[in-house]
């Protein structure tokens, strides 16, 4: 329960109904502090923006967002986020299978705070969302420490952090998260 009378929440948008099913189990099994809203499409994640840009709709602490979805995909849906000045302070971590250089360039350059691999169990789906509840929990009580990347233990998968620069050969089988670029919380 929250002290400071704000529940979180976090917004998953994924096409894939167990994707969503495992996140939300997930974030329920750590305890993680924070609601959980599934979309299961980019234009059903735009149309829910749109109530929470009108004051209609409980706005997200943090997007995870799947990119290959058909229809509107998450680049789209990052794009309307990040331009939007009501929307654009979210962290939106884009959450995908890809590994390919191309698109994280393309979210880096398109205003996303983090890429994450998927997960491909629920074990992977348990530790991404502790790490992230902690992180949630670190900004809201505007700890400065949440500021950097969280423990380097590593999740199975493809790894990428946005905005870094690494050769390709120093890139490994593991899935890291780190905190949004932005100072901001």
């Amino acid at each position: 329960m929250h002290t400071d009378g704000h529940h979180r929440l976090l917004l998953v948008v994924d096409d894939n109904q167990g994707d969503l099913i495992l996140a939300e189990e997930a974030a329920s099994e750590v305890g993680m502090q924070a609601d959980v809203r599934r979309e299961s499409s980019g234009g059903d994640a735009i149309s829910y923006l749109e109530q929470v840009s009108e004051h209609h709709a409980p706005r997200p602490d943090l997007i995870l967002l799947d990119i290959n979805m058909p229809g509107v995909n998450g680049f789209e849906v990052l794009t309307y986020i990040k331009h939007r000045p009501e929307l654009d302070d979210i962290p939106v971590f884009m959450l995908s299978s890809s590994t390919r250089e191309a698109d994280v360039s393309e979210a880096e350059h398109r205003g996303a705070d983090g890429y994450l691999g998927k997960p491909s169990d629920f074990a992977d789906y348990v530790s991404i969302m502790q790490r992230l509840g902690t992180w949630m929990e670190g900004c809201r009580h505007g700890a400065t420490s949440s500021r950097r990347p969280l423990s380097p233990n590593v999740l199975p998968g493809p790894s990428r952090r946005i905005g870094s620069r690494a050769p390709s050969a120093h890139r490994t089988s593991a899935r890291r998260i780190w905190h949004p670029r932005r100072s901001g919380g």
